[in-house]
């Protein structure tokens, strides 16, 4: 959840409390390690969540509706509840305000999700219809974030715009699991034969359910970064 990071620097940076904690990154300084410190400094702040930018606490996320359409299959998810995000490492930012653009590296050493799911169309050549609870985990999920932006004028201040953004999460050397409950409605042994099957080629598994997280932290990042570049200037966030 890399971009939420960094959107709370700013945020937090506004606040009284946190004022004398975090310092401005001066652009003509080495932003990247200057944003990368503010974000340690402030991490219990961001944990919590800051509801004025939409954004969430990190360490319990509720997604209330999600879906993923592939080729043959069709995914939905409800009331899932993504827990271990809290315990994010940050393994890099390059901002480069010359070109526009910024990208940013986060570890996540385990994420936990729980929710219920509904299935449609045909995977490994088997055809599945059905609805039941989903759980799953995965260790080392590295999430890449890159966003670019433009500066416009509005009265005598200067404003970042958000231009485009991509959200891309892999695992590096991480595993991944996940269990569907009655994938086979009222057959459990064919049930669990399909989550062997499942589990057995889980990097397929983690690459057809991924954009259902990766969609999540899009609509999240979208909706706070316009937030915070409507609210602060350029030269707010960079003196």
């Amino acid at each position: 959840m890399i971009l939420v990071l960094l959107f709370t620097v700013f945020v937090a940076a506004s606040s009284a409390d946190l004022a004398t904690i975090l310092k401005p990154c001066n652009r003509t300084s080495d932003i990247n390690a200057c944003l990368i410190n503010n974000i340690e400094v402030a991490k219990s702040e961001i944990i919590n969540g800051f509801p004025d930018l939409s954004i969430p606490p990190l360490n319990n996320l509720l997604i209330t509706h999600s879906t993923v359409k592939i080729p043959n299959l069709d995914v939905d998810f409800w009331n899932f509840n993504i827990t271990g995000l809290e315990n994010f490492v940050i393994q890099s930012i390059d901002c480069d305000l010359n070109k526009e653009i910024i990208v940013i590296k986060i570890q996540f050493p385990y994420g936990k999700g729980v929710g219920s799911y509904k299935i449609k169309g045909h995977i490994f050549n088997l055809n599945l219809d059905s609805m039941g609870e989903i759980n799953g985990n995965a260790t080392n999920a590295i999430l890449l974030f890159t966003m670019r932006t433009k500066v416009i004028e509005k009265g005598r201040d200067f404003y970042f715009r958000r231009v485009s953004q991509e959200v891309k999460l892999h695992l590096e050397h991480g595993v991944f699991y996940c269990y569907m409950d009655n994938l086979y409605p009222g057959n459990k042994i064919l049930t669990e034969k399909m989550n062997e099957i499942i589990n057995a080629n889980s990097y397929y598994m983690y690459e057809v359910l991924v954009p259902f997280v990766e969609n999540m932290f899009n609509d999240i990042l979208s909706e706070a970064f316009d937030l915070l570049f409507e609210k602060f200037t350029y030269d707010q966030m960079f003196p």
